[in-house]
């Protein structure tokens, strides 16, 4: 049986990335329709996206319009190795590439995948929240960045590029509806100024209803509404001088992130017989035994709120013998809290946390590009870093937890919660970093380069941490929680980071490469409430990856098939998750080492003009290879090197699916003078894998394959279109995420048994609606 279902992963995942090699024999007659040049930035100039000798997936502004990617979330549709999750607020999101990123839910721990906005490093995510508009294109590239790229790049970075403003005057207004309430509109308008000067400003809104029923309140969760505007000025005093000032402000809030218990009757379920009995004695119901129906109970839910704003000026300089000085000032600001909300996502109140969290970042980049052409090319430049990041939560005890829930007897119990007792924590960090940058590539032949890059990086971390137990808490509570924690903390570090890569033309459309690169992520410190024995600082974070790639334009350059085999090796990867068994602090440090080898490829075939199909496929095999002193989640034996612990040698990782692919078909069609029809249908596919960091075989999320579709009608050339549109049509119901339920052992039988339960996070059911857009 195993064996046919693996012939069936390998039949799929074959016909969705070679579709296009398989059918396009029979096409070469249907039409004179070639792929158009992609042009990327990815190594900070301008170049044809099959000239770039590392793995890269490039979408273009039109082609996300095309596949109604309204959303970063949705982007993951298009890159297989790209995931995106969220919890229970919009800090928490996680943004990983070949099954390895970090949750936001420890705010000292930075993102292992950098996320840039025009050249810019967003240190907070809040703006991927919001819509996708007027995109010139997105860079995804997979592997170590530590070369060319400002700030944490270990597994990979992410380029969101904006559209210049133009001389000719051009504007878009989409408005749209569907299920959920929801209600959005988008767009953008542009053109000249002045001789010398020109701007485009673009704007989204949305508002939608919550996807869950809460049953203790009776309202909606995981609702979304939200707006943002970015304006984009180029002036061009002359033909050497260029510079681009770009402004951006977001704002998202959510009543959201309330989760839903898993099988909570199940094997170390939260609903034991003590936990009902106690529940019906407060005067509640436990409803909420059937997971998966979009059905939760919580007596409050997060009122999350996330803002981001900031801006940027870019200056090229055109310098003598062709030689361009670029120079990139950026300040970026996000701020994220949630208003006090139900901790557990259990109906009683136990107990209530509220958050607040500010980042602001200013940065410098000064880089000079050579000529393109000669034998020899480079890019240098510096990189100034500088970032500040306020924090504070509090974990308040409700009346529930007061009243029926002593403190297990490992505590000192039977000494009871105090209604209002708290646990506070407070963080004021700053980075201060430093780097030298630059590559260079030797043009050996017409046909043979190779590539040299190397950065060195000095930073420092300072500031103050306090994690406080409010006053007269008990010492059994202490225990249980931590003891208070208050002080300065600093570390300082000195990396140097390195790429080596060559290519070769084996044909005027096929170009092989290889490549090693190396990434690199600074320590730092644990900023929220800890277990007792976690320590304050863990270490960075780096990676080695090893490409072997072909990129190909075939069959009269309609058929376009990329190939990367990678070996990706990374060590001390940096990890906070709630203690698996207690639920009550945070175990954060260094995850050990992990190999992450596997193939990934992507294909656009046009079989005409009127047909086309794209599609993408990742093959992950992961697995832990010296870590061990994991976390053991509750009933597994400790087999590690230090008391309770246990080794996770051999183990696959958290979030890593071994298959994942997607492919898309357009057909489009005149049906009258100046009237076109386009149909575009696409499926994904996400094979099993654990969504807790713990591996508790009770987070298994089976195989997920979704289908979206769209159908289209439009005039261009009087500007008017129209667009039918369904996302997860068959309606699959599954999680984006599955965590520990804060504080069960103690609310499920007053911490006398080892029962601990599930929660996860929804992702979005069946979504539909109609849009008009017009075009000028």
């Amino acid at each position: 049986m195993q064996r046919d279902a693996g012939r069936r992963r390998w039949l799929l995942a074959a016909t969705a990335l070679a579709a296009g090699g398989l059918a396009t024999g029979a096409w070469a007659q249907a039409g004179s329709a070639q792929l158009e040049e992609l042009v990327v930035t990815a190594q900070k100039r301008a170049e044809n996206v099959q000239d770039v000798p590392l793995s890269i997936t490039a979408v273009s502004g039109r082609d996300l319009e095309a596949a109604n990617v309204t959303n970063f979330r949705e982007l993951t549709a298009m890159v297989p190795a790209l995931r995106m999750e969220g919890s229970n607020n919009t800090r928490n999101t996680t943004v990983s590439l070949r099954g390895i990123g970090n949750s936001g839910n420890n705010p000292g721990i930075e993102y292992s995948v950098g996320v840039f906005l025009d050249g810019v490093y967003l240190p907070g995510l809040s703006v991927l929240q919001g819509d996708l508009v007027d995109i010139q294109a997105v860079e995804v590239l997979r592997g170590p960045q530590g070369t060319l790229y400002g700030r944490n790049t270990p597994v990979g970075a992410i380029n969101i590029i904006t559209r210049e403003p133009q001389a000719e005057p051009e504007a878009m207004v989409t408005a749209g509806f569907g299920n959920y309430q929801q209600r959005y509109a988008k767009g953008y308008l542009g053109g000249a100024l002045g001789e010398d000067l020109s701007a485009r400003a673009s704007f989204w809104l949305r508002d939608r209803d919550g996807f869950a029923r809460n049953l203790a309140t009776g309202g909606r969760v995981n609702d979304m509404k939200g707006g943002g505007a970015r304006l984009r000025t180029m002036w061009t005093p002359n033909d050497d001088l260029k510079f681009n000032l770009v402004g951006h402000y977001s704002i998202v809030r959510s009543k959201g992130g309330v989760a839903d218990a898993i099988n909570p009757t199940g094997p170390g379920g939260v609903a034991t017989p003590g936990f009902l009995a106690a529940t019906a004695a407060l005067g509640y119901t436990f409803q909420n035994f059937t997971g998966g129906d979009f059905v939760v109970q919580a007596d409050d839910v997060t009122n999350d709120k996330a803002i981001s704003y900031g801006a940027s000026v870019t200056g090229e300089f055109e310098l003598p013998a062709g030689h361009t000085l670029t120079s990139i000032t950026a300040w970026d600001v996000n701020v994220g809290g949630a208003d006090p909300y139900s901790a557990d996502a259990l109906p009683q109140n136990v107990a209530k946390l509220i958050e607040r969290g500010e980042i602001e970042s200013f940065s410098e980049e000064l880089r000079l590009n050579s000529p393109t052409g000669g034998f020899f090319e480079y890019i240098a430049g510096v990189y100034l870093y500088r970032q500040t990041y306020d924090f504070w939560s509090t974990l308040t005890v409700g009346p529930d937890a007061n009243r029926l829930f002593p403190l297990p007897a490992a505590a000192g119990g039977p000494q009871p919660f105090r209604q209002g007792d708290q646990l506070r924590s407070e963080a004021d960090l700053k980075t201060r970093s430093t780097a030298l940058f630059g590559t260079g590539r030797f043009n050996f032949t017409d046909r043979w380069r190779a590539s040299l890059g190397a950065r060195y990086v000095w930073e420092k971390k300072d500031g103050v941490i306090n994690h406080t137990n409010s006053p007269g808490a008990n010492a059994a509570f202490q225990a249980l929680f931590g003891p208070n924690l208050i002080g300065a903390v600093e570390r300082s570090e000195e990396k140097f980071t390195w790429l080596i890569s060559t290519q070769y033309d084996l044909t005027p459309d096929i170009m092989a490469f290889a490549s090693v690169s190396t990434g690199y992520k600074s320590g730092g410190f644990n900023a929220r409430r800890q277990a007792p024995t976690a320590p304050v600082q863990f270490e960075p974070e780096s990676s080695i990856d090893y490409q072997l790639g072909l990129k190909s334009q075939l069959l009269d350059r309609r058929l376009r098939l990329n190939l990367t085999l990678f070996n990706m090796v990374l060590s001390d990867f940096q990890e906070s998750i709630l203690n698996p068994v207690t639920r009550s602090g945070f175990l954060t440090g260094n995850a050990g080492e992990r190999r992450v080898r596997g193939l990934e490829g992507d294909f656009v075939a046009v079989a005409g003009p009127n047909l086309r199909f794209s599609g993408g496929l990742t093959y992950l095999d992961a697995e832990f290879t010296d870590y061990t002193i994991g976390p053991c989640f509750a009933g597994r034996t400790p087999n590690g090197s230090l008391p309770n612990t246990c080794s996770f040698n051999g183990l696959t990782p958290v979030s890593s699916p071994k298959w994942k692919f997607n492919l898309a078909g357009d057909y489009s069609r005149q049906i009258a003078d100046d009237l076109m029809l386009n149909a575009r249908l696409e499926v994904q596919h996400t094979s099993t894998m654990l969504l807790d960091a713990a591996l508790d075989p009770r987070s298994r999320q089976k195989a997920v394959t979704l289908l979206n579709g769209s159908l289209s009608l439009g005039a261009e050339a009087r500007g008017w279109s129209g667009r039918l549109w369904v996302k997860n049509l068959t309606d699959e119901h599954y999680y984006q995420r599955i965590g520990g339920i804060p504080l069960a052992p103690l609310v499920s039988t007053g911490g006398t048994a080892g029962a601990e339960g599930f929660h996860g996070y929804y992702a979005e059911p069946r979504t539909y609606g109609l849009e008009l857009t017009y075009r000028y």
